[in-house]
């Protein structure tokens, strides 16, 4: 784990990335993904407007919901939140979920995962 400096010049060390998980409900289903808040964030505006900003409900419950967007999509963007990687299509049937993949991404304001569905 890494540490920073504090004041008195001693390491103390950082607040790891499980500190604080958010609930996002997913799909007509309301299916639950607990996502880590600060990665989250780090990567989406569009997340950290709602989880950071303290006049906003949802950055007090921790809680979200897009019902509009298909849980396999919702789950196509989990894998690459955590590992950053991508499937490409090995048919034609699967460009279909990297397309929705691509709108997700750019509602969520998450510009190295567009690039990302473009390369690959």
């Amino acid at each position: 784990m890494s540490s920073e400096p504090s004041q008195n010049g001693d390491e103390k060390p950082q607040k790891p990335l499980h500190d604080t998980l958010v609930d996002l409900y997913v799909g007509e289903e309301n299916n639950h993904y607990p996502l880590h808040e600060k990665l989250l964030c780090y990567h989406s505006p569009f997340f950290a407007s709602i989880f950071y900003n303290k006049d906003n409900k949802s950055s007090r419950t921790k809680e979200f919901g897009l019902p509009e967007i298909e849980d396999q999509t919702f789950a196509l963007f989990v894998g690459w939140l955590y590992a950053r990687a991508l499937r490409g299509p090995e048919e034609e049937s699967d460009i279909g979920p990297l397309l929705d993949l691509y709108f997700l991404a750019s509602k969520l304001q998450i510009e190295a995962l567009e690039t990302d569905i473009v390369e690959t």
